[in-house]
């Protein structure tokens, strides 16, 4: 009896020791692919056609070369280079101190005048243009391009400005121009340092006079004379 007990708890007892020594199988990791990326755009060239104005009102056409890869700011910063190349330094300032101009970008089109094919015109040339449009972002982007930091991405700038492009498919070609507008503040500024001056020679010219309605005088006659050249430089350049 004792050993037929013995035998029973010899049994349990192995069969025990069989149910611990097998382990549950280890499931293997979970593999997770990964979707491929979008393939990305391959960078290609753009030409955007470019007009600028010359001192003597007359427009110079060229082709801008961009990347497709270029920021908005980029091109901005490519337009301004352009700008510089075609207009010396001495005629920059010629353009803002003497004649009180500053320059602005435009969208327009060819004038039916030209009679010229735009895409088979050899550039550089000048061409006449019509329907000129001033275009606000670009032209404060052109003073300080920085505030385009902050743009879309360069697809969507390129998108917004598709008409500028040469071959463009659209009906509307535009043409990108770098042109000139009156600046009202620089010619106040002026005015009123004029003004003052001719103050200063007055007071001098009554100091040395030793006669205080000579320098009122030569110091009116003097700002009545400015005043009036002023305001015939305003007339002529606005």
């Amino acid at each position: 009896m004792a050993t037929s007990s013995q035998a029973h708890v010899t049994s349990v007892g192995s069969e025990f020791s069989e149910f611990q020594v097998q382990k549950s199988p280890v499931p293997e990791p979970c593999i997770v692919e990964k979707s491929a990326s979008p393939e990305t755009k391959p960078i290609h060239s753009i030409k955007w056609r470019l007009a600028i104005q010359t001192l003597r009102q007359r427009f110079l056409l060229d082709n801008l070369e961009l990347s497709s890869s270029d920021t908005p700011t980029q091109v901005v910063e490519k337009i301004v280079l352009a700008y510089r190349c075609r207009l010396s330094l001495l005629r920059r300032l010629i353009n803002h101190f003497i004649l009180f101009r500053r320059p602005v970008i435009e969208s327009a089109t060819m004038s039916c005048a030209s009679f010229i094919d735009l895409e088979a015109l050899a550039l550089p040339n000048y061409i006449l243009l019509d329907n000129r449009s001033r275009n606000d972002i670009l032209t404060s982007a052109l003073h300080k391009p920085a505030i385009l930091d902050t743009a879309s991405d360069s697809a969507s700038f390129f998108a917004t400005y598709d008409n500028f492009t040469v071959g463009h498919s659209g009906s509307m070609a535009l043409i990108c121009v770098v042109g000139f507008e009156f600046d009202c503040t620089a010619f106040f500024c002026f005015s009123v340092l004029v003004f003052l001056l001719c103050i200063g020679v007055g007071v001098l010219a009554g100091y040395l006079s030793r006669s205080s309605e000579v320098g009122c005088a030569f110091g009116g006659g003097l700002a009545t004379l400015v005043a009036g050249l002023q305001l015939l430089v305003l007339k002529v350049l606005r």
